[in-house]
């Protein structure tokens, strides 16, 4: 008799199991995130210690320059142009992913390009964007509305921007309420 009762706890524990790793599985969230100095990916690396999720680096395929005024300018011209630069890998299946985190610096108040081009290149219905940006002064810019108008059926989650990369401790709440605040944690 005690092993029949230990065999059905043991069931009963091992079907809720199963049935959270399906429901993780279901939720799965990805980090998308640009980087031109380093800050997008702390963040990035920052928030995927906490959760589980997968990570993508959207890079362009020309590259950009390291002398800061150099790449202010090529982002400028972009911008004007509205170029959509080629990405150096694709993501292969986003349909897998409920959740995406969008991290990316403000270029001249907006998304940099690169970013615009994954976010056309992505069907994102059904799927909770939530925009991270960092910046020197100028917030989220008008980098939110363009999101929305790149990526139209998403629904956009509460992001936070942070200035440059603040204090540890500062940057390290403001992750751990963007997590709470989403129900990713």
């Amino acid at each position: 008799m005690k092993n029949i009762v230990l065999l059905t706890l043991t069931l009963i524990c091992l079907g809720g199991r199963m049935e959270s790793l399906a429901q993780t599985e279901s939720n799965k969230i990805l980090i998308a995130y640009f980087t031109w100095s380093g800050n997008s990916k702390k963040i990035a690396e920052q928030i995927s210690k906490e959760i589980n999720s997968d990570v993508f680096e959207i890079v362009s395929e020309k590259g950009y320059p390291e002398e800061y005024i150099a790449c202010t300018e090529q982002a400028k011209t972009e911008l004007q142009n509205q170029e959509r630069p080629k990405l150096k890998t694709n993501l292969e299946d986003i349909s897998k992913y409920k959740t995406v985190i969008l991290v990316y610096p403000n270029w001249w108040n907006t998304i940099p390009m690169p970013v615009a081009t994954f976010l056309e290149s992505h069907n994102f219905a059904d799927k909770t964007l939530i925009p991270i940006c960092t910046h020197l002064g100028s917030r989220f810019g008008t980098s939110i509305n363009d999101v929305k108008r790149l990526a139209p059926k998403a629904k956009i989650g509460e992001g936070f921007h942070i200035r440059g990369l603040e204090d540890e401790s500062s940057f390290s709440k403001k992750v751990s309420d963007l997590l709470k605040n989403n129900k990713l944690k």
